[in-house]
């Protein structure tokens, strides 16, 4: 049986809150500052897009909400991460194994990397369901061959290693882990990273179909907005480790309000409509090492004020969409 260890009288009960979070990672050299006060929730069987360029702060993000951010430089700055309840950056390393896995679940970004090359895929499915539920191996075994299938391999295959399975079917014996336990909530890491086309389409429609049967809530990191508007609830437009637009994912689509989030959706090609070439953002992300005073998108926006050097702009509009830019102040949201 799942052990309860969260303390359900306090606030945020049954659900996820992230509460002005900011990770930096520290070396010798430099300070990178990751994610800068970000602030967001995912409420029971929810879904939610965190949508970036590479380097924005989305998997430390995740791993933030893991606990398993490297010790020698990931430092959690300021913030709180409130898991029904429980601040879980207060948590001893004990509490977090027994909340990994049994509570909130991660599939990482590279299936290739994610398994153990020595262990059969059963072996690795059913450490997870002995680590925390109340079974034998025999039953933990069975049950991690049911999980197999649930995820479209066959139990005939459990014994087999990793090493004996394509990219695509990697990454469903990594979602099988992920879901062994049946958690309330999934972190999915760019889930299709390094598959085909076709492979990528097949594993995002199985999480999409898992997180309903299962009534999980979801966080789905991705650069892809088509992906997220298959998927998900919400959309958080994430630029240098800040959330700069936030809503439901209709409202995202067909009213962007951020410059930034309109480039996103002008790079998108568009069989509706003729053009010679694509439409790029100029320019690069900024070093999270040197990030500059005011909004992080100044030197790439078409749009920029004078103030936009000076300060940086709050978020500000609904709970059904927000956004932070100076220059769409005056627009009714």
């Amino acid at each position: 049986m799942k052990k309860d260890i969260i303390n359900k009288d306090i606030k945020y009960t049954d659900k996820l809150v992230i509460e002005n979070l900011s990770v930096y990672y520290r070396t010798e050299k430099e300070v990178v500052k990751a994610v800068n006060n970000i602030n967001l929730s995912i409420s029971k069987g929810e879904s939610i897009g965190i949508v970036g360029e590479t380097g924005a702060g989305k998997t430390t993000l995740a791993l933030s909400i893991m606990g398993l951010l490297p010790k020698e430089t990931g430092k959690i700055e300021n913030g709180s991460i409130f898991y029904d309840g429980k601040d879980l950056l207060k948590s001893s390393e004990l509490d977090m194994r027994k909340v990994r896995g049994d509570h909130i679940s991660m599939i990482f970004q590279d299936p290739m990397t994610s398994l153990n090359p020595i262990l059969t895929v059963v072996e690795q499915i059913s450490e997870v369901i002995e680590e925390h539920e109340d079974l034998d191996k025999k039953a933990a075994i069975e049950k991690a061959a049911d999980m197999l299938e649930m995820v479209g391999i066959p139990r005939t295959r459990m014994n087999d290693y990793p090493h004996q399975f394509s990219g695509g079917m990697k990454q469903r014996v990594v979602i099988a882990i992920a879901l062994a336990c049946s958690p309330k909530i999934l972190l999915a890491d760019e889930p299709t990273t390094a598959l085909d086309v076709t492979i990528q389409a097949q594993i995002i429609s199985m999480i999409s179909d898992l997180r309903k049967r299962l009534d999980m809530s979801l966080m789905l990191i991705t650069h892809d907005l088509g992906v997220v508007a298959q998927v998900c609830d919400k959309v958080a437009i994430i630029y240098a480790g800040e959330i700069i637009e936030f809503g439901d994912i209709k409202d995202i689509f067909t009213n962007s309000k951020h410059p930034y989030t309109r480039g996103l959706f002008e790079a998108i090609p568009n069989l509706h409509k003729k053009m010679r070439r694509l439409k790029s953002i100029p320019g690069l992300i900024p070093d999270p090492a040197n990030l500059p005073i005011g909004c992080s998108f100044q030197d790439r926006c078409s749009e920029k004020l004078d103030i936009c050097s000076e300060k940086k702009p709050d978020m500000k509009g609904s709970d059904e969409h927000k956004v932070a830019c100076f220059a769409i102040d005056k627009v009714v949201l």
